[in-house]
């Protein structure tokens, strides 16, 4: 019978403590907003942050692609581009393709002739990043056969008649064929 009553009282006790505790009242999740300040370049251009962050990495990259398509069977080689090329914030791949001007052509044509080609190159290497990600060895300069459904410009440099272009290309965006 005292069990009972004490059973009795607890269950009342816990009934009206949990009504009378009100829960504390939490504070707002504030997100933190990033701050976009706006740089220029010498010239006024306005340069996007992307293209600061990347400026620093582009000789570095481009010195490993030379590495790579120089000693297309170093497996070092690619594993340490692999490792510079793709950004894990982002979840992209960071690569830089060349193009140069083809003198057969007319003038007027070079700037953009050699924009496409420098686009072209660096979404192969971006192709090429996503296979050998992927443990497939293929040696650069072997035949790949892929699409990229997006990609974004991220800096553009030349250097005497080559157009150096660095792209960053999703990896859900590279969708290669066998």
């Amino acid at each position: 019978m005292k069990l009972g009553h004490t059973a009795i009282f607890m269950t009342l006790f816990c009934t009206l403590m949990l009504f009378h505790c009100k829960k504390q009242p939490t504070l707002p999740q504030l997100k933190s907003a990033a701050v976009q300040i706006p740089h220029y370049d010498a010239n006024g251009s306005r340069v996007d942050s992307d293209s600061m962050h990347c400026d620093s990495l582009f000789p570095v990259l481009l010195r490993m692609q030379d590495e790579v398509y120089l000693h297309p069977q170093s497996n070092a080689g690619i594993g340490a581009l692999l490792k510079v090329s793709f950004d894990s914030t982002s979840g992209c791949f960071l690569t830089i393709g060349k193009g140069v001007h083809n003198p057969a052509m007319p003038e007027a044509s070079w700037k953009q002739g050699r924009k496409i080609a420098s686009g072209y190159d660096a979404k192969r290497w971006a192709m090429y990043m996503k296979l050998w990600s992927q443990g497939v060895f293929a040696p650069f300069g072997r035949k790949i056969s892929g699409e990229i459904s997006y990609s974004k410009v991220v800096l553009e440099k030349i250097e005497n008649d080559t157009l150096y272009t660095l792209v960053s290309t999703p990896f859900g965006s590279i969708i290669l064929k066998e």
